[in-house]
């Protein structure tokens, strides 16, 4: 899925992404700490094999 970076924080051990997508913003953390995204990257999104959670928005 197409994706922008809209937001990210770095929290020591991992970093924490919003991304722009055509479902709306979705939330990701990812242990990366070498592969670092900037601001207004345009990336594709995948589901990983594991350790993925979804949680519906209220």
């Amino acid at each position: 899925m197409a994706a922008k970076l809209l937001k990210l924080a770095y929290l020591g051990s991992f970093f924490e992404y919003t991304f722009e997508t055509a479902l709306g913003p979705i939330f990701v953390v990812s242990p990366d700490l070498t592969d670092v995204l900037t601001i207004g990257n345009e990336v594709g999104l995948t589901l990983a094999d594991h350790g993925v959670s979804v949680v519906a928005a209220v």
